[in-house]
């Protein structure tokens, strides 16, 4: 199975300007900067809560901690949200509620919570609109993990 594609900074801005003109443009935008500014992969994405980015008083957090069930290999981790995700989840956060601290961050279009699957077809249809046949739900991953200082392999 082929890698999947690595985006440079104008491939992203033309993603991101694509998200603009979809149905759920913010929320949209938000999940692919989380893939690129935090490495999630698709179930990691789908499975975040409010609760998990935001905290009691709905502020953003600097860091959450991923809970084992919600990664891959059952291990916590902690996310670090830089500046410029931090901005977009701040943006975010204005069409939404963040008073239960349960519910999905990222809902779909029926309300609940994206499956990983769905929000797999969800990168794969933004990606195809905008020309890159060979990005996936794991682009972003791999973009952030080879932007990463002292990363020499593939």
């Amino acid at each position: 199975m082929r890698q999947a594609q690595t985006l440079n900074e104008a491939q992203l801005r033309r993603v991101l300007h694509y998200c603009r003109s979809r149905r759920h443009p913010i929320r949209d935008q938000s999940i692919i900067l989380v893939s690129f500014y935090a490495g999630l992969r698709a179930k990691e994405i789908a499975a975040l809560t409010v609760g998990d980015v935001f905290d009691e008083e709905s502020a953003l957090r600097a860091q959450f901690i991923l809970k084992a069930a919600q990664s891959k290999g059952g291990k916590t981790r902690t996310v670090y949200l830089n500046q410029r995700l931090r901005k977009a989840l701040a943006e975010y956060a204005d069409t939404i509620k963040l008073s239960n601290p349960d519910q999905p961050l990222f809902a779909s279009q029926k309300g609940g919570a994206f499956s990983a699957n769905t929000i797999c077809q969800l990168f794969l249809d933004i990606y195809k609109a905008c020309g890159f046949k060979d990005a996936s739900s794991h682009s972003g991953r791999r973009t952030y993990i080879m932007k990463r200082p002292g990363f020499t392999g593939g």
